[in-house]
């Protein structure tokens, strides 16, 4: 038996069904509506207005980060392959896609240097996918340290070391990875000797100095891929 919480819901299906979509209803089933036009929707006065804009928006949100994962993912080696890889990571660390990580985390020692969107106001701008892992936050934290696990070259641990302060701040981050070293969780023998390594680093590290900031041995030329530049391994 219908119980009568129902009713007003069944008496909205019956009218949309004998009598069509009211105009702003029908607003948002349409798949050219902009997002501007749907967060605008968000504080429509008809529920099923803002439910539509809500679902619609978080569907256009998942299918832009499926879709910019493929291209992170994607195996071309053509200059054009390769921008576009680096372009889909910086984008991901923007929308904060905690699903990136994975894509990112082994590119973090990689470079680029690109003018357009690096004008070194911060450590980590040489470094795209580093830079796209401090978006997403403390999420990222157990890749980072996963490739400290894996082992990396002397530029990545700089890079590391100034990612971890960059997200923590000096005293909190040293204390993040003194915890890790602590514990030792998922870590080998050999990944213990490299996070005790970088943390030897970040204590030897002036924060406060640009000049320390961490950049690759070979810098590309402006828009080209060099020595270590992103995605070039």
């Amino acid at each position: 038996m219908v119980t009568r919480r129902f009713l007003p819901f069944l008496a909205l299906m019956w009218g949309l069904l004998h009598f069509g979509v009211d105009p702003q209803v029908s607003h948002v089933l349409g798949a050219n509506v902009s997002s501007d036009a749907l967060i605008q929707d968000l504080q429509s006065s008809e529920a099923l207005v803002r439910s539509r804009a809500f679902q619609e928006l978080l569907s256009r949100h998942r299918n832009t980060i499926d879709g910019l994962l493929i291209v992170g993912r994607s195996g071309g080696q053509s200059p054009s392959d390769v921008e576009g890889r680096r372009r889909a990571m910086v984008l991901v660390g923007e929308l904060r896609a905690v699903g990136a990580v994975s894509l990112l985390a082994p590119h973090l020692g990689e470079s680029f240097h690109d003018p357009a969107l690096w004008s070194y106001r911060h450590p980590l701008d040489c470094y795209p996918a580093a830079r796209a892992l401090l978006h997403v936050g403390s999420p990222a934290v157990t890749g980072v340290l996963t490739r400290v696990n894996l082992g990396v070259s002397e530029e990545e641990m700089n890079v590391i070391a100034w990612w971890f302060y960059s997200l923590d701040g000096k005293e909190l981050g040293l204390c993040r990875l003194k915890l890790a070293l602590k514990s030792g969780k998922n870590f080998t023998e050999d990944g213990r000797a490299n996070l005790a390594r970088l943390i030897k680093l970040y204590e030897s590290i002036d924060f406060n100095d640009p000049r320390q900031w961490p950049r690759p041995r070979t810098q590309a030329k402006e828009g080209t891929r060099g020595q270590n530049d992103l995605l070039e391994r």
